[in-house]
C-alpha cells in the first residue's frame, strides 16, 4: 500500500480497514517514515502482517496497543531491519 513511499508521517484516522486481510509489505522500505498514527485502526480481520515494517530505519517507536491479532496467522519478519524500534504492546483487558 505505501511500499517505498518517501513520507515521514502517516495518519490513519480517516481510513477504513475493517475488511483488510493483509498488511504484508505495507510499509516496506519506507526509509523516511518516522511516525505512524494508527488511531482507531480496525485490524480485526487481518490474517497476514508479515514484512509489514521491514527496513524502516527512522521508525523508532510504534504503538500497537489497539491491535487485535486473534485472526493473524503470519507475523513473519514483521519488524525486519528495524534495529532501533521500540514497540508498545499492551494485552487486552481481561
Amino acid at each position: 500500500m505505501f511500499k517505498e513511499f518517501d513520507i515521514s508521517k502517516i495518519d490513519f484516522f480517516y481510513f477504513d480497514f475493517s475488511e483488510l486481510l493483509s498488511t504484508s509489505y505495507m510499509f516496506y522500505r519506507c526509509s523516511q517514515l518516522e511516525e505512524i498514527n494508527f488511531g482507531s485502526f480496525d485490524n480485526s480481520s487481518l490474517t497476514d502482517m508479515s514484512l509489514m515494517f521491514v527496513n524502516c530505519p527512522k521508525l523508532t517507536s510504534l504503538n500497537l496497543s489497539s491491535f487485535t491479532i486473534s485472526k493473524v496467522k503470519n507475523l513473519y519478519n514483521m519488524f525486519g531491519y528495524c534495529s532501533t524500534i521500540k514497540i508498545a504492546i499492551h494485552p487486552p483487558d481481561a
